[in-house]
């Protein structure tokens, strides 16, 4: 009963917001409160090919991530785009195969106090789509807090994300790009987290074409990053998930 209350209060509390920062420092206070280290909240506009972020990240970690585009080959990024439910970095890494180039995002994440976390995927009709992250300095203190507020965090991460719509609006949309049969099959299979060389394998192409070919779609676009692409796809139909 006492965890229904105070969830009722939280959401209660995030309707009253009426100013970002207000809405940002529940949500810090919130995951500390479950007793997580922090958290990053994504919102992408495939429309500006910009990103909405807040959150605890250290700022030289998103420096880091973003001078060496892993973007590109964050595998919790394009498993964001992918899934509907929350999902444990573990999981992730569990799925990966030894020598995956996304291994080493983890690896140095945790160089920077994300030993361990989550990511609550949020999407919308008609938006790019979002992310809620927590994440903590130990992977004891990680599995703690997650097995104890998961459900309760799902649940606010969804009032979070609607309120943050309200708070910071998304730019409005523009008429999507024109791809060609070819383009919009790598890319497809792109989301579906095949890798260039397997997609050659499926299309009967060579690696290098599927290559030309997604970085078409990229440019066609706009877009800043492969997932990027994908995201603008997706939003405007292009491809289906």
């Amino acid at each position: 009963m006492t965890e229904l209350l105070n969830i009722d209060e939280l959401t209660a509390s995030i309707v009253r917001t009426v100013e970002r920062c207000e809405l940002e420092a529940i949500a810090h206070d919130t995951v500390i409160g479950f007793g997580f280290s922090g958290y990053t909240y994504h919102r992408y506009s495939p429309f500006t090919g910009t990103f909405v972020y807040s959150g605890d990240w250290n700022p030289e970690w998103v420096e880091t991530y973003e001078k060496r585009g892993y973007a590109d080959i964050d595998p919790v990024a394009e498993r964001v785009v992918r899934v509907g439910l929350p999902f444990t970095w573990g999981e992730v890494l569990k799925d990966l195969p030894v020598n995956a180039p996304g291994r080493k995002v983890f690896a140095e994440a945790a160089c920077f106090g994300l030993a361990a976390g989550a990511d609550i995927p949020l999407h919308d009709p008609g938006l790019g789509g979002a992310s809620f992250s927590v994440f903590s300095q130990h992977e004891a203190a990680f599995e703690r807090a997650w097995q104890a507020s998961s459900h309760r965090l799902h649940l606010f991460a969804l009032h979070f994300h609607e309120r943050h719509k309200i708070l910071v609006p998304d730019e409005k949309a523009t008429s999507p790009a024109v791809l060609t049969g070819r383009e919009r099959e790598c890319l497809s299979w792109l989301a579906r987290g095949k890798t260039m060389w397997e997609i050659g394998q499926i299309l009967g192409i060579a690696e290098n074409t599927v290559r030309m070919h997604i970085n078409a779609c990229v440019r066609k676009m706009g877009a800043s990053s492969r997932l990027h692409a994908v995201a603008v796809a997706l939003v405007h139909r292009s491809i289906l998930p």
